[in-house]
């Protein structure tokens, strides 16, 4: 096998305490306290690879071209040479093997096929948040969800890297953009959902180099992070109770704080009647229509490149959201078409790069010319921290308010000795006022307690049903 890696038998590890995706198994060692991601095909298919190596030889076969080609997209490649080479290995009478084991075997003759086998075992697992190639001949490196930044010991050679960029420009349909320097696209298909970014010259020195965020990873529940002390219970209900009533809540903090992560279980929490509608660079919030909630998607930068800002507003406004999650707000721009979103009346979500408070009102002052008045209608900023051993949390929730013509920060919620805890009665917040100028003080009372009372159960399905039936009994019943 030419590109397959080499490393398949694990007597040397034991094959114990691995966790399995797919056709592959992953093992975590330390090396000088250091933590190493080790990926590995299954120990169940050493024996059958002699099966690989013969349908890798054969596909894609000159008849699957036309079916290939007459709609190319990663996807359709990926689900028509699976499926084709998963009923040749059925053919295998000696191999009597399962439904299962056809499929990922299937699987490991597509990556094979392809050219990119030491690519494919970390797209599948959801515990991985983003890959990394910093060139030919280095070794891939991995964000791992829960233990951060781990080295692997797989290398990517410049015949593979060829190979990638190879399939993200047909996937794209647009070779190489020679002047910038690189070319970014989003493949998902039935197994995993992922953004690839590849930099060359003249943007990189010794390139190239390749990003991979994976887009359908694990999403953490507003449970799991209650119960991981990222937020607490009272915050977690007041940032709830907050969005029920069509507040706006604005999610901060440096790269990997777990903005989006928080952004994600929030949403999972609003009634599922309210009309959500989301503009994103790259689909990151939970599809969640099967389950009842009614969401509408739109790409970012098609969004803001073919609107003009009166445009971009009149067609939000059009869509008719209750929620508008506008996603990450990277430029001045971004932050303007928020301010302006706020000023029509629309309240949501969405997240924001910043170290700390101080330095996220900063910069929608001084450096995207924001108004104080309208700094002063952003109702809540959570600020997110992320601590050198990779623990991420919310360190605030902060309120503006202004006073003798001075935009201030009131810190409802703040991290004392590694504690979320309630800074002032929220009675006396500037937001809670305006929620009982909405709802009453006695029903906004009523409803904060029951979604408190929700959130300690362990299952986020069950808490998810009782908060849509506290909505529909407290808020619309009355």
């Amino acid at each position: 096998m030419e590109t397959l890696y080499t490393q398949l038998i694990l007597d040397e590890y034991g094959g114990e305490g691995g966790v399995a995706r797919g056709p592959y198994v992953y093992y975590v060692f330390r090396d000088d306290d250091y933590n190493i991601l080790v990926p590995r095909i299954n120990s169940r298919y050493i024996s059958l690879l002699y099966i690989l190596r013969e349908l890798a030889r054969k596909y894609p076969r000159k008849e699957d071209l036309p079916n290939i080609t007459s709609n190319y997209t990663f996807e359709n490649l990926y689900r028509y040479l699976v499926e084709r080479i998963e009923e040749d290995i059925k053919s295998y009478e000696e191999a009597a093997l399962l439904d299962e084991e056809a499929h990922d075997l299937a699987i490991l003759t597509f990556w094979e096929c392809i050219g990119l086998s030491r690519v494919a075992p970390f797209l599948y697992p959801d515990f991985i948040e983003e890959i990394y190639c910093d060139g030919p001949g280095t070794r891939i490196y991995v964000r791992h969800v829960e233990l951060g930044t781990m080295d692997t010991d797989i290398y990517l050679t410049g015949r593979e890297l060829e190979a990638l960029i190879n399939h993200i420009e047909m996937h794209k349909g647009t070779s190489i953009d020679l002047v910038k320097g690189n070319i970014e696209s989003e493949i998902r298909t039935d197994d995993f959902h992922c953004r690839v970014i590849i930099d060359f010259e003249p943007l990189a020195y010794r390139g190239p180099y390749i990003i991979i965020r994976n887009l359908g990873g694990r999403r953490l529940s507003i449970i799991d992070l209650i119960n991981n002390d990222t937020i607490s219970i009272e915050a977690a209900a007041f940032l709830i109770l907050a969005l029920w009533l069509r507040r706006n809540v604005t999610i901060a903090g440096e790269v990997y704080s777990g903005k989006t992560t928080l952004l994600n279980a929030l949403d999972q929490c609003i009634p599922r009647r309210f009309r959500r509608v989301y503009i994103e660079d790259a689909l990151e919030s939970l599809d969640m229509r099967g389950q009842g909630f009614k969401q509408a998607f739109y790409r970012a930068e098609t969004y803001s490149n073919i609107l003009e800002k009166r445009r971009q507003l009149i067609f939000t406004l059009h869509r008719t959201p209750d929620i508008l999650i506008l996603g990450e707000l990277l430029t001045n721009e971004d932050i303007k078409t928020f301010f302006y979103s706020l000023s029509c009346g629309l309240r949501g979500l969405q997240t924001i790069h910043a170290e700390d408070i101080y330095s996220l009102i900063n910069r929608w002052r001084y450096q995207a010319n924001i108004n104080i008045e309208l700094i002063n209608e952003t109702d809540l900023i959570v600020i997110m921290k992320r601590t050198p051993d990779g623990k991420r949390h919310v360190e605030g929730i902060y309120e503006t308010y202004i006073r003798d013509g001075l935009l201030r920060i009131r810190p409802i919620f703040s991290r004392i000795d590694d504690k979320l805890q309630m800074n002032i009665d929220i009675n006396n917040t500037k937001i809670y006022q305006k929620m009982v100028n909405i709802i009453g003080q006695s029903k906004l009372t009523r409803l904060y307690q029951s979604i408190l009372e929700a959130l300690n159960k362990e299952d986020i399905v069950q808490t998810v049903d009782s908060l849509n039936e506290i909505y529909s009994v407290v808020v619309e019943r009355g």
